[in-house]
């Protein structure tokens, strides 16, 4: 026994699918969008974009060594200009105060002035 349809105004197009959510609809693969992967493809690398092999052109493969030499240098430049900047720091600031706990402050000398000690006491701090 066949059942009815649940739809009153069906127009039998059923080719179509209704769509309920379009983010997830985005995100969906279509069939047009499904490349094929040739193993035997002797421009293939065999790594790439997403798992599709890809092998960078010349000119490419030269922009890209050239942008990362570039970033490198940036970096280098960066970090020594940082650098310089703490030595300076550290000098302006003079021996009095000290940064970390691993810096011990020097020795000095105290000198009770009272009348019964004329003794010189050594401290470390």
């Amino acid at each position: 026994m066949k059942r009815p349809s649940r739809r009153p105004f069906d127009d039998g197009e059923d080719d179509e699918m209704e769509i309920v959510d379009p983010v997830r609809a985005a995100l969906t693969w279509h069939e047009d969008e499904i490349t094929i992967y040739d193993p035997e493809d002797e421009d293939d690398d065999g790594t790439g974009i997403n798992g599709i092999g890809f092998k960078p052109t010349p000119a490419l493969a030269q922009a890209r060594a050239m942008k990362r030499r570039q970033q490198m240098a940036e970096y280098r430049k960066r970090e020594e200009n940082e650098a310089r900047a703490r030595r300076n720091q550290r000098r302006r600031r003079g021996p009095g105060i000290t940064i970390g706990p691993e810096e011990k402050s020097p020795s000095r000398k105290v000198r009770f002035m009272d009348a019964d000690a004329q003794n010189i006491a050594i401290t470390t701090g």
